[in-house]
C-alpha cells in the first residue's frame, strides 16, 4: 500500500513540477516551487529505494536523503521570500550554504566511493546503535527545518495582513503556499513526536514501522498539497498548446447562483475577445470592469465570472497582460523608436512607472531594461 502510494505521489508531484517548468513566461517564484517539487520527487524515490531494500541496486543514492533534508528547508523560505518580497535578491542564495557544504563534504568523502564500499559503510552503519550523539544530530536537524518553516509561515502571515484586499491573484497564490507551509509544519511535527517519543522513552518500536508510520503522514502532506495545488490553476497559466490542468467544480460554489447558462457565458466570452481585439479598451488607462461590462451590455458580476472561468484571471491581471504584450511589440517597432521605456508603457495604458514596473517584472521574471537587452542581444 505505502509502495504504491509512494509511486503515485512521485508522478505526481513531478507532474506538477514539469508544468511549472513548461510555462512560457515563468517567474522566479515558479522556477524555485518547480526545483522544491523536484527535490520533493527525488526524496520520495529514495525513501521508495530505502523501504524496498533497493540500495544493492541503486547504491548511488546512500547518503542522498539527508541531502534533500538541508535542501527541502530553505528552497520553501526561498519560494516564500520570491512572493512577498520585491523581486529576488541573489544574496538570498546564501541560505543553500549548509545544503552546499555538506554535499561537498559527501561528495569527496563518500559520494565518488565505489558502490562495493559505499554499501559495505551503509550495512556497517545499520548495526549502530542510537547513542546521545545521533540524538543530539537530529534535534538540531530538527531545529533547522522548523526554523525555517517557522520563517516562511511568519511571513506569509505578515505579508497577507499588509495586501489583504489589494491584490486578488497574488493573494490566492500566497493562501496556498501558506497552506502548503502549514501542512509541511504539521507532517514534520508528527514526524518529530514519534521520532523523539521513541528515543526518549526507549520504545520498543521496529525502526521500519518508525519509518512508515513518519512516511505515511508525509504522503499524505503530499498528496493533500498536490490535489490543493492543481485547484491553483493560476500557477499553470501560459501552459504549451494542448496542456490544461482543470478541476471541474473549482468556481461551481462561487458563480453557483450567477444565472449566466455555460452558452451564454461562452457567448460573452467570445464577444469579449473580440472587443480586446478591436477596440483595445486595455489602451485607456481609465479602463474599468464597469465599463467593459457596458461597452458588452452585459452586468459586471457575469463579466467577472467570464474573465474568472474562461480567462483563468482577474480583471486587472487579464487587462495587464494584453498591456504587456503590447508593450513588448510597441518595443520592437521601429515606429516607437524614439519613445523612452516609459512612454511606450504610457501608451499602453499603464499610468505610472512603479505599476508598469511591478506588473513587467510578475508577468516576465525581467525588468523592462532586462528585457530590453534580452531583445537588443538577439537581434
Amino acid at each position: 500500500m505505502i509502495n504504491a502510494l509512494l509511486i503515485f505521489c512521485i508522478g505526481l508531484v513531478t507532474l506538477l513540477a514539469s508544468l511549472l517548468f513548461s510555462r512560457k513566461n515563468k517567474t522566479v517564484s515558479h522556477s524555485i516551487l518547480g526545483a522544491w517539487l523536484l527535490v520533493t520527487a527525488l526524496e520520495l524515490w529514495v525513501f521508495y529505494v530505502d523501504r524496498n531494500g533497493l540500495y544493492q541496486m541503486y547504491p548511488q543514492f546512500i547518503g542522498t536523503r539527508e541531502n534533500f533534508l538541508l535542501l527541502h528547508p530553505p528552497l520553501l523560505y526561498l519560494y516564500v521570500r520570491s512572493l512577498v518580497a520585491k523581486g529576488f535578491q541573489k544574496r538570498l542564495l546564501v541560505h543553500l550554504i549548509p545544503f552546499l557544504v555538506f554535499f561537498i563534504i559527501n561528495f569527496f568523502t563518500f559520494y565518488i566511493l565505489p558502490s562495493s564500499a559505499k554499501l559495505e559503510l551503509y550495512n556497517k552503519a545499520l548495526d549502530i546503535e542510537i547513542g546521545w550523539l545521533i540524538i543530539t544530530i537530529q534535534l538540531v536537524v530538527l531545529g533547522y527545518v522548523f526554523s525555517y518553516l517557522w520563517v516562511s509561515y511568519r511571513g506569509l502571515k505578515r505579508n497577507s495582513e499588509r495586501t489583504e484586499k489589494k491584490d486578488m491573484m497574488s493573494n490566492l497564490t500566497a493562501n496556498w503556499t501558506l497552506k502548503l507551509v502549514i501542512g509541511y509544519l504539521i507532517a514534520w511535527s508528527i514526524v518529530a513526536v514519534l521520532t523523539m517519543y521513541t528515543l526518549a522513552f526507549d520504545v520498543n518500536i521496529e525502526a521500519q514501522v518508525l519509518k512508515d508510520l513518519s512516511l505515511s503522514f508525509f504522503v499524505l502532506f503530499i498528496i493533500s498539497c498536490s490535489i490543493l495545488g492543481l485547484k491553483q490553476t493560476y500557477l499553470f497559466a501560459d501552459l504549451p498548446e494542448g496542456v490544461r490542468v482543470f478541476v471541474p467544480g473549482s468556481n461551481g460554489k462561487r458563480y453557483s447562483k450567477s444565472g449566466l447558462s455555460i452558452k451564454d457565458a461562452e457567448e460573452l466570452g467570445k464577444k469579449l475577445d473580440l472587443l480586446m481585439q478591436e477596440s483595445k479598451p486595455y489602451l485607456n488607462s481609465k479602463v474599468s470592469l464597469a465599463h467593459l461590462a457596458e461597452s458588452l451590455g452585459t452586468s459586471t458580476n457575469h463579466l467577472s465570472q467570464v474573465i474568472n472561468e474562461q480567462k483563468e484571471s482577474n480583471f486587472a491581471d487579464y487587462m495587464n497582460a494584453y498591456r504587456i504584450d503590447t508593450f513588448k511589440a510597441m518595443l520592437n517597432s521601429e515606429a516607437y523608436g524614439h519613445y523612452s521605456i516609459l512612454g511606450i508603457a504610457l501608451e499602453c495604458g499603464f499610468n505610472s512607472k512603479s505599476s508598469f514596473n511591478n506588473v513587467f517584472k510578475k508577468h516576465t521574471g525581467l525588468t523592462p531594461s532586462q528585457y530590453q537587452q534580452e531583445q537588443l542581444s538577439i537581434n
